[in-house]
């Protein structure tokens, strides 16, 4: 009888054991961390808008999204998830869950592309329910978006005690339940963790159709005296990473002229040119309306901008003519008779505006862009990867302003409604393959 009850104590005591060690792993699981037994499996799965498994995510471009009240103001529909043509949803299937619980709790986190280690996700949500599908064993999300920005707005979706962060900005360890985007960068991937199981997916497709890589050369001007620069190589970082979040909608990545990311190291320094151009005091714009540029009249190049560039080409020899790879000149301002004007921020030039090849693919930006016009650096290069001028109508009415590349749309990033969104058009125009080396003459729209 003794052996008995010793037999019986130490299978209960096994049992309360192995039953802790495995919730320990469950919660190591549900907080990202690895462990000998977490693997890839086809029991957790990602499905497209259609439902169908996919081995990769889009970025969302909300489109459709928006539309307006009564009196003329831009909203976001509440459903806005279940209508965008990129939502994706999570599903796993599990025979082990207990017929009585309708709903599973999951990981769901974002990483930056290079992050192997998947150590330090640049965003997740800790509680995405899952709900019983019928009576089967598959369990599956509401619809989900990935976004590229990275600012107050996500945090919308969040009630004030879901973000456990406690902050008001994305950062990680958002609730699942009330934020149905996730950030995410091009080429980064995303992780989802049930128990012990994992599945990775990659950020965009890596078909030349789904992704395209854009080669950018930042040079930073010197001031006429050759003592100081108009921009610090901060703030010009700080506009590549606009630039790059902007146009990541499309899947569209911004690197060095040797296919590596951008870095200070790549910003190149350039000497005021001795003839022609005096950068102090604006570059010339000519035209008979400065302010209402239409980047497509050959006549609105001035010769300050062909002497700038001509400098630029011939020293330091960046300027290659092709439609993948844009210079951006960062300067001081613009100059209109004579006169500084601080209300134009950027000034681009498509290969199609001039025969006069020095000029192709360049992008002026000012100063004044970076307190005023915030999403001037990816709207001037966006003429350019597009070939085209404005989008929408002109002026831009209240629903085509949210587009990144409608005129005037350059507020700060902090709003959803921010002009900052572009179309399923406009980013077949930049990555198809039959039209990314020479893009046809037509409108941005």
């Amino acid at each position: 009888m003794k052996e008995i009850k010793k037999l019986l104590l130490a299978s209960i005591i096994l049992f309360f054991w192995s039953n802790l060690f495995s919730q320990i792993g469950n919660v190591n699981a549900n907080l990202g961390l690895s462990n000998s037994s977490t693997f890839c499996s086809d029991d957790l799965r990602f499905l497209d808008k259609n439902e169908e498994v996919v081995d990769h995510i889009q970025i969302a471009r909300w489109d459709n999204s928006f539309e307006l009240s009564f009196t003329g103001v831009v909203f976001l529909k509440p459903n806005f998830n279940e209508i965008d043509e990129e939502r994706f949803y999570l599903e796993v299937e599990d025979e082990n869950v207990t017929e009585t619980q309708s709903s599973i709790i999951v990981l769901l986190e974002s990483f930056d592309r290079g992050d192997n280690s998947f150590n330090f996700p640049i965003d997740n949500q800790i509680n995405v329910e899952l709900k019983r599908v019928g009576s089967s064993s598959v369990f599956r999300s509401e619809p989900r978006l990935l976004v590229t920005d990275n600012d107050v707005f996500d945090d919308k979706f969040d009630s004030p005690l879901a973000d456990l962060d406690g902050t008001d900005d994305l950062g990680t360890n958002s609730n699942g339940d009330d934020d149905p985007t996730l950030f995410a960068v091009v080429g980064g991937k995303i992780r989802l963790t049930f128990n012990d199981k994992i599945k990775l997916i990659d950020v965009c497709d890596k078909v030349p159709n789904e992704k395209r890589v854009v080669h950018i050369n930042p040079i930073r001007m010197k001031n006429k005296e050759a003592n100081g620069t108009y921009w610090s190589d901060p703030q010009i970082m700080t506009q590549l990473e606009i630039l790059e979040r902007a146009w990541g909608q499309c899947c569209i990545r911004f690197v060095n002229t040797n296919g590596d990311p951008i870095t200070v190291s790549d910003i190149k320094l350039m000497d005021h040119p001795q003839l022609g151009v005096n950068l102090d005091n604006g570059l010339q714009v000519v035209g008979d309306d400065p302010f209402d540029i239409n980047p497509l009249i050959e006549q609105e190049v001035s010769p300050e901008q062909i002497a700038l560039l001509a400098g630029v080409s011939s020293s330091i020899g960046v300027n290659d003519k092709n439609i993948n790879t844009i210079d951006i000149v960062f300067l001081k301002s613009f100059n209109f008779l004579g006169i500084e004007a601080p209300s134009i921020y950027g000034l681009a030039i498509p290969e199609e505006i001039t025969s006069n090849t020095t000029l192709h693919n360049s992008v002026f930006i000012s100063t004044y862009a970076i307190l005023n016009g915030f999403h001037t650096t990816p709207h001037e290069v966006g003429h350019i990867l597009t070939n085209g001028g404005h989008y929408g109508t002109d002026p831009p009415n209240a629903l085509t302003k949210i587009n990144l590349m409608a005129r005037g749309t350059l507020e700060s990033d902090s709003e959803v409604t921010t002009g900052k969104r572009l179309n399923f058009n406009q980013c077949r125009l930049v990555k198809e393959p039959e039209l990314s080396t020479n893009l046809p003459k037509i409108d941005n729209n």
